[in-house]
C-alpha cells in the first residue's frame, strides 16, 4: 500500500511532488544508496533534497490518514477489507457493509 501511495506521488503532475515521490522511492523502496547518492542522482542540493523528503513524508502521511478515515467511516475493520472490495471493482462500499 505504501509503495502504491509513493508511486502515485511520483506520477504527480506537480514537479515538486513528483520529485518528492522519487526521493522516497529511491531511498526507502529501491534502497539505491545514501541520501548523498540520491542527491547526486537527482541533481538536488542538500536543502532541496531535505525539503522534498519532508514534503513527501507529509503527503504520504496525509494519504494514509485519509485512507484510515475512509476505512473507519465505512466500517471496515482492516484496510485489507477495503482493498479487497476495491479489487473486485465495487463502486459502492455501502453495499458491502
Amino acid at each position: 500500500m505504501l509503495i502504491d501511495i509513493v508511486s502515485e506521488l511520483m506520477a504527480s503532475s506537480k514537479p515538486r511532488d513528483a520529485e518528492a515521490g522519487r526521493v522516497i522511492f529511491d531511498y526507502y523502496v529501491k534502497r539505491v544508496g545514501s541520501h548523498e547518492l540520491i542527491m547526486e542522482r537527482l541533481y538536488l542540493s542538500r536543502p532541496t533534497f531535505y525539503r522534498r523528503l519532508n514534503k513527501g513524508f507529509a503527503i504520504v502521511a496525509e494519504q494514509l490518514n485519509e485512507l484510515t478515515v475512509i476505512t473507519a467511516r465505512l466500517g471496515f475493520k482492516k484496510v485489507a477489507e477495503l482493498e479487497e472490495c476495491a479489487s473486485f471493482g465495487a463502486h459502492s462500499f455501502e453495499a458491502t457493509k
